[in-house]
């Protein structure tokens, strides 16, 4: 019950872990940066930084959107998170190439300094990207209700 209406449940997906998961999808067609990862021409940098904003942005607003239909009002910390979801990806390919690449540093100092390194890397990322998701929900937002005429 909600403002003393009964709202129905419209589904697993509005409610619960999957909602709070919702945010690792990153859609198909940018699961990679366009022409590897830093290609030889002048914009590459530049394009891969605008795909790699334009994840948090395309999630945090379409999981709103799910949010706002469920009419569940709450979406500023839920947009912050999901936006910054995009650094779980960051710290799983820090991993990886620990493990991999990485294997042969020899002492256990080498080790945590990069894990050391990485953990600021990933942390500044959650908040750059939370900040991208949380202000591309906010903008979106403000459209929808901005466009509700009343008389």
């Amino acid at each position: 019950m909600r403002d003393g209406k009964l709202v129905e449940s419209s589904g697993a997906c509005q409610e619960g872990p999957m909602r709070g998961m919702a945010g690792l999808a990153v859609p198909a067609k940018q699961r990679r940066a366009p022409g590897g990862v830093w290609p030889q021409a002048p914009w590459g940098p530049c394009q891969w930084a605008c795909t790699l904003a334009s994840w948090p942005c395309e999630i945090s607003v379409l999981c709103t959107y799910v949010q706002l239909c469920a009419e569940d009002y709450q979406w500023w910390w839920s947009s912050f998170r999901r936006g910054g979801s995009v650094a779980i990806y960051f710290a799983i390919y820090a991993l990886g190439f620990l493990l991999s690449t990485l294997a042969t540093l020899d002492g256990f100092l080498p080790v945590l300094i990069y894990v050391c390194y990485m953990t600021i890397a990933v942390t500044s990322t959650y908040f750059a990207m939370g900040m991208v998701g949380f202000t591309s929900s906010w903008a979106f937002v403000h459209a929808i209700f901005g466009a509700i005429k009343s008389d």
